[in-house]
């Protein structure tokens, strides 16, 4: 979800800002309030949202609880102005589920500096692979910021991973095999839904999804 304003000339001295991460309840409450305002307030904030709300709090309390860094927010003359979140997919990879900047801070490089941010504690954690869905907004954003598409198709019963691979007539590049899954990971040039049409027209049953994707 994407919520819009009109830029607006503000004077602000960028140095008084201060990005620091997430690792109490209480920060884990006022920076949702923040996302509330994002979600529900379009005159406030813009934002772009991966996952319901109820599931990013959720994952926000888990980072908490288990000492993740992946969670940062920024202040400015003591209110929060913006913040990213990340979860744990697995030992290696990250879902971004969300980017915030209040409307009168975009436009400043803050949130390319929460990516270089997460990015860099990422690392320090062990991460190598971090994820958004594809239908995010903001993808001009994220392709900026070194992401890559890709598309994943999953066959579902009685569609079998044999009939995916036959379905590809696009000839898009399998870049991996989860057998276990049934499901195909292929390169795309973009997050064009044509791509979808010959799975579309030759698979009975199958799901898929659109994600970008960046080394770390």
């Amino acid at each position: 979800m994407l919520c819009k304003i009109a830029t607006t000339c503000y004077n602000i001295n960028m140095r008084g800002i201060k990005y620091l991460p997430i690792k109490t309840v209480n920060e884990v409450k006022e920076t949702f309030d923040f996302f509330k305002k994002c979600a529900f307030h379009t005159c406030e904030t813009e934002c772009s949202v991966s996952l319901p709300m109820h599931e990013i709090y959720q994952a926000m309390m888990e980072n908490v609880e288990t000492k993740t860094n992946i969670q940062f927010y920024a202040v400015y003359e003591k209110e929060i102005i913006g913040s990213i979140i990340a979860v744990k997919l697995n030992d290696k990879e990250l879902f971004l589920s969300i980017v915030a900047v209040s409307s009168k801070f975009r436009g400043k490089g803050i949130a390319k500096r929460f990516m270089t941010i997460l990015a860099k504690s990422a690392k320090k954690e062990g991460f190598k692979n971090l994820q958004i869905n594809a239908d995010a907004n903001n993808s001009g954003f994220f392709l900026k910021e070194g992401f890559v598409p890709y598309l994943y198709v999953k066959a579902s019963s009685p569609t079998t991973i044999e009939e995916v691979e036959d379905a590809n007539h696009d000839g898009l590049e399998k870049v991996a095999l989860f057998p276990f899954d049934n499901m195909i990971k292929f390169a795309v040039p973009d997050t064009n839904k044509k791509w979808l049409k010959p799975f579309i027209s030759c698979l009975s049953d199958f799901q898929a999804k659109f994600t970008y994707e960046k080394q770390i």
